[in-house]
C-alpha cells in the first residue's frame, strides 16, 4: 500500500468540543447557582438540611447540655 493514509480528524474535533460544552455548562451553573452548591459538589453532598446537622453535630460533640441550659464541657 503506497501513499498517505487520509485520516478523519472530524470526530476528535467533535468530543473536544462536546467535552469543553459540557465543563462550561458545568461552570455557568455553579456560577449561577452560588459557591455553595460547588462546595457541596465537591463533598459530595446536596442536602443542606444535612451540612448543617454535620456541623452542628461537630460543634457540640465534646459538649453536652444540661437542663437549666449550661453546657458542660468534658
Amino acid at each position: 500500500m503506497s501513499g498517505s493514509m487520509k485520516f478523519n480528524k472530524a470526530p476528535i474535533v467533535h468530543g473536544i468540543l462536546i467535552v469543553l460544552v459540557t465543563i462550561s455548562l458545568i461552570v455557568t451553573y455553579f456560577i449561577i447557582a452560588s459557591p455553595v452548591e460547588l462546595i457541596n459538589w465537591i463533598n459530595g453532598t446536596f442536602d443542606n438540611e444535612e451540612v448543617a446537622l454535620q456541623n452542628e453535630t461537630e460543634d457540640t460533640s465534646n459538649a453536652q447540655q444540661n437542663q437549666d441550659g449550661s453546657v458542660a464541657k468534658f
